[in-house]
């Protein structure tokens, strides 16, 4: 498949809500500060022969793309556009393939962080706040400080995993949702820092890393 155009990178637009107000000048704008999905489109060739079933398999099957003017992320994304086969891919004349993306490029580094003391400070990657999944390991109630924003972790036994990507809290596959009081925390492109008190032996973190473009 020769690639003959990449898309442009895009900043994903905001959701906002515009209001008009009497007596006041331009409009009210409101916004829970997230981002509306993106359309990136890629300009293609088949070429070296008439493999069309499996390209086919791939378009359909695609949940994440890397392109490589940006090859240290990824996205999330599914084919938007129908394509003509016969037309554009049999006569040789080529394809625009239409990907409907999630409004963030997520870092392929996506390794685990080990927390085993209290009051630990890293650094984030990316340029905006984070998802993470963390797994914490201990007994008992605990609360867990991430930043500026505490949770509760009631009667944990040996571990209990917080999803903050999916909004779950479980241990292995038993959801304990009600084992969990406060937010679901973020991670910070700057700095980071994780204190508990409690009884807890280790902190997994994996951070989900993820830029605007």
């Amino acid at each position: 498949l020769l690639i003959e155009e990449l898309p442009p990178m895009q900043l994903p637009q905001k959701k906002v809500e515009e209001i008009e107000v009497e007596g006041m000048d331009g409009v009210l704008t409101i916004t829970d500060n997230c981002y509306m999905n993106t359309q990136k489109s890629i300009k293609c060739k088949l070429i070296g022969g008439e493999d069309i079933d499996s390209l086919a398999l791939w378009l359909s099957n695609c949940e994440e793309i890397i392109f490589s003017h940006k090859p240290d992320r990824y996205y999330k994304a599914k084919l938007k556009n129908q394509i003509d086969f016969e037309r554009n891919i049999l006569q040789n004349r080529g394809f625009i393939a239409v990907f409907d993306c999630q409004p963030f490029g997520y870092l392929i580094d996506n390794s685990m962080i080990t927390i085993t003391s209290n009051n630990k400070s890293f650094n984030g990657k990316g340029t905006h706040w984070s998802e993470p999944i963390i797994k914490v390991y201990g007994s008992g109630t605990i609360n867990l400080t991430i930043n500026d924003n505490q949770i509760t972790l009631k009667d944990v036994v040996e571990y209990i995993t917080v999803d903050s990507s999916k909004k779950r809290t479980y241990k292995d596959l038993n959801i304990l949702n009600n084992k969990k009081i406060g937010d679901f925390p973020r991670l910070s492109y700057g700095k980071n820092t994780i204190s508990w008190t409690g009884t807890v032996t280790k902190i997994e973190i994996i951070p989900n890393w993820r830029y605007l473009i």
